[in-house]
C-alpha cells in the first residue's frame, strides 16, 4: 500500500534536483518524446535483463544497472507504466520525496499508484529537456527534467532517482521531487502563475 505523510496541500510532482545533460541523450530520450531514436523501452529492458556480469557479451553489474536506471527515465517520461513495472523487482523497497509528501511503497503497483499521481491524465510530458545517469558505491543515479504541459500551463519537473539492482531489476529505489515549476514557453520561471492544488492532505493516501 502507499503511504504518505503530508507537509503541505499544494500538488507538486515527482521532480529532480539538479539534473544535468553531461552526457548526450541520444535514444535516452522517452519513447514517443522529441530526440527518440532506436529501440523502445520494452525492448531495452529485455536487453538490460539479458546482460549479467562476465557473460558473453561482455556486460558488467554495473552496466546492467545504468541501463535499468535509463530505461526507467525513459519509461516514466513516455508514461508507460506496464514498462516501468516490468523494470521494477516484485519486493521493490520504494520511498519517494514530493514538496508536499513522503512516500513509501512494497510493490510495484504501488509505485505505479504515485507515478500515476504525480504525472496524471491531464500531465501531458512534451519532452525530456534532460537526462544524466551516474554511478557511486553501490548506487545509481539518474535524473531527469521533463516539459509538462497541463490544464495551468506548461512546467518543468525535475526528478533524481536513486536504485539497486536486484535479480536484474530495480529492487531499491529512492526519487526525490522538485515539484510543478511554471514556465513561460521559453522555459523561464513564470512565477505570477500559482501551483494549482489538486486535493487535500487527507481525501487521498496517493495526493501530493
Amino acid at each position: 500500500m502507499v503511504r504518505g505523510s503530508a507537509s503541505g496541500g499544494a500538488r507538486q510532482g515527482l521532480g529532480l534536483l539538479g539534473a544535468t545533460a553531461r552526457r548526450p541523450p541520444g535514444d535516452r530520450h522517452g519513447p514517443g518524446l522529441p530526440g527518440v531514436s532506436g529501440q523502445g523501452v520494452q525492448e531495452r529492458v529485455k536487453r538490460v535483463v539479458a546482460v549479467w556480469p562476465g557473460d558473453a557479451a561482455g556486460g558488467t553489474l554495473v552496466d546492467m544497472t545504468e541501463q535499468l536506471a535509463a530505461a526507467f527515465a525513459q519509461a516514466v517520461a513516455g508514461k508507460q507504466w506496464n514498462e516501468v513495472r516490468d523494470i521494477l523487482h516484485p519486493e521493490v523497497d520504494f520511498r519517494g520525496m514530493t514538496p508536499a509528501r513522503v512516500w513509501e511503497a512494497d510493490g510495484p503497483a504501488d509505485v505505479l499508484a504515485a507515478l500515476g499521481t504525480w504525472f496524471d491524465e491531464d500531465d501531458l510530458i512534451e519532452a525530456v529537456e534532460a537526462l544524466d545517469t551516474d554511478v557511486f558505491a553501490d548506487r545509481h543515479r539518474v535524473g531527469y527534467r521533463l516539459r509538462v504541459r497541463n490544464p495551468d500551463g506548461l512546467h518543468l519537473v525535475e526528478q533524481q532517482a536513486y536504485l539497486s539492482e536486484r535479480d536484474g531489476r530495480i529492487g531499491w529505489l529512492r526519487i526525490m521531487c522538485a515539484g510543478y515549476r511554471p514556465v513561460t514557453d521559453d522555459l523561464q520561471p513564470d512565477p505570477a502563475r500559482a501551483v494549482r492544488v489538486r486535493g487535500s492532505a487527507t481525501s487521498s493516501p496517493v495526493n501530493t
